[in-house]
């Protein structure tokens, strides 16, 4: 949804295709233009600071980073992270982008010393084709120009499964955490901590394969993994505990982590791709399942927890 003084306007997309309408005219729609490929996530809608209006930054299959506005539809810009030697280089995932304004002085002060002062930041994570399953990316780029700014594992220095979620912005400590498929066979680090001004790398654990964005919450990392491990880690990338969810199915949607009303522990909610919704909870750092409950739908979505406090 993007908002530009007193009007309101929806986004959605379709297959190939972005569509935009406007809330307050009983959702007459405003345009829709094409991204030329499949559109297998959602868009991402900010203001940048230099401008008057909302701009949807989108990824596609075919590998490539749009950016159109979101007050009349123009594709105003687009890159791609497709390697010169495979065509079959695909995006998956959502970008992320990180806001100046909202962002501390140390990242302010690198951007500046960069000479890209109140930029913003978009970090997307890539899904290599042609064979290879080990040299994946996450790359960031300058939001006004879609320049690129730096990408971590640019050198192919780690062996990095591909993205299928977007990563999680921390901004407190300038990092993304991002979870990687892990291929048949091979032993390798699946849940990493990026540096946000320079793109190295903080830390980095094998997990198993993690379809799901890592969720950051009271500075306590949880992730839920393919094969329905669900784990707790400090931000210095130390576990703090490990639970088997289920036996039966796996997990391929985040984590919903809250306080509810009455409590001063976490509760998380997850769903298996089975037809099971789970709650558990934190009680003296250790998971506790609470209780589990059936779905009527093969697969749910994300779940959406609202607390009447």
């Amino acid at each position: 949804q993007g908002n530009l003084g007193t009007s309101s306007w929806s986004y959605l997309v379709q297959g190939k295709d972005i569509y935009s309408f406007d809330n307050k005219a009983l959702g007459k729609l405003r345009w829709k233009n094409s991204a030329f490929s499949e559109i297998n996530n959602e868009p991402v809608v900010v203001h940048l600071p230099s401008g008057d209006r909302p701009h949807l930054f989108i990824t596609t299959e075919n590998g490539y980073l749009h950016r159109f506005d979101g007050k009349d539809g123009t594709h105003e810009l687009l890159v791609s992270t497709r390697r010169d030697s495979c065509a079959s280089d695909h995006l998956l995932a959502s970008p992320v982008v990180q806001h100046s304004q909202n962002s501390n002085q140390q990242f302010n002060t690198a951007l500046e010393q960069n000479k890209h002062a109140n930029e913003d930041l978009v970090y997307v994570i890539t899904q290599r084709g042609c064979g290879d399953e080990t040299q994946n990316q996450v790359i960031a780029y300058y939001a006004s120009s879609l320049q690129r700014a730096w990408a971590f594992n640019g050198a192919g220095e780690y062996a990095v499964g591909y993205g299928a979620n977007s990563c999680t912005l921390d901004y407190t400590n300038n990092r993304l955490y991002c979870g990687t498929n892990i291929p048949q066979d091979r032993y390798q680090n699946s849940l990493w901590a990026i540096d946000t001004i320079t793109g190295e790398l903080v830390w980095a654990v094998n997990v198993g394969s993690v379809f799901a964005s890592p969720v950051l919450f009271n500075n306590t990392l949880y992730v839920a993994t393919y094969n329905a491990d669900l784990l707790a880690f400090d931000l210095n990338g130390n576990e703090l505990w490990k639970t088997k969810v289920t036996r039966l199915s796996n997990i391929i949607d985040s984590p919903v982590i809250t306080v509810l009303a009455g409590e001063s522990t976490p509760s998380i909610f997850v769903n298996d791709a089975g037809r099971r919704f789970y709650r558990i909870d934190e009680k003296n750092k250790q998971p506790e399942l609470v209780w589990t409950a059936p779905s009527e739908q093969a697969r749910a979505s994300t779940p959406l927890v609202f607390d009447l406090k």
